[in-house]
């Protein structure tokens, strides 16, 4: 978080050096403009994490100055954090109906602003994270965090090391890898792995998987691969019916002849 550049549009310079003050002991960038036209501006050629504005800006309405944030490419994914001397309700509504992460009433303490802006982006590194650990191959999808996956509607039962499988070739798309590398990504505390152990566990996978088990390939004299048309690691677009949870479980010690 340290060093993350934040955006304050403010016409108070007491309240401005207030809040840079107390940003910068949060090692937190603060840069500043005092009217929406230079705060748009900004906008669009640096990055920010975090835009706080005050809703009474010499030359825009602090509504609709909101308005043009959230409909801005540059900034409608920001969070924003709205200040206001006015204190009412009504406005305090409508500002987070448009969009506004927080809203304080002024006076405020810098110091519960700095805890805010530092909350919100928090949420917003463990969001990204979480979406991370989404993963979507056309109609096949894992989820790293809860060890599941879902794939053309059929529920599939996967063990713990036939899902780390999948996820390790899934995340080399295209790319051959050898049985020792498998071996050396699947090792486990006692659990003792071989080449042969691979390529049953492989044959498992692929029958689970039904269809999508065509996209992991054998690569003759090397290992295999996994191909697909499309890949979208991160994504957390949803298709219009819910595929099926495949469940994955862990297993014992693995041998060559027992399920993995």
């Amino acid at each position: 978080m340290a060093g993350k550049k934040i955006l304050v549009a403010e016409t108070d310079p007491v309240t401005l050096r207030q809040i840079v003050y107390y940003l910068s002991r949060e090692n937190l960038r603060a840069e500043n403009t005092s009217t929406a036209a230079a705060a748009l501006d900004s906008i669009r050629i640096k990055k920010y994490e975090l835009l706080i504005f005050d809703l009474y800006l010499p030359d825009m309405d602090g509504l609709e100055f909101c308005r043009r944030l959230k409909s801005d490419s540059h900034s409608r994914e920001k969070p924003l954090i709205v200040l206001s001397a006015s204190g009412d309700e009504a406005q305090e509504i409508s500002s987070l109906e448009l969009g506004a992460d927080d809203y304080l009433s002024k006076p405020f303490s810098p110091r519960i602003l700095a805890s805010r802006v530092k909350a919100i982006l928090r949420r917003r590194i463990k969001r990204a994270q979480s979406d991370n650990l989404l993963m979507r191959i056309n109609d096949l999808t894992l989820h790293r965090g809860r060890y599941e996956a879902w794939t053309d509607g059929a529920r599939v039962s996967l063990t713990f090391m036939e899902f780390q499988l999948l996820d390790y070739l899934a995340k080399n798309p295209g790319r051959a890898l050898s049985r020792r590398q498998i071996v050396d990504e699947l090792h486990s505390g006692s659990q003792s792995i071989s080449d042969r152990s691979v390529d049953v566990l492989v044959a498992g996978l692929r029958k689970k998987l039904g269809r999508d088990g065509n996209k992991i390939q054998a690569v003759p004299s090397v290992g295999y691969k996994f191909t697909a048309a499309e890949w979208d690691a991160g994504s957390t677009e949803k298709s219009r019916s819910e595929p099926a949870r495949l469940v994955c479980r862990r297993s014992p010690a693995v041998n060559s002849g027992d399920e993995y």
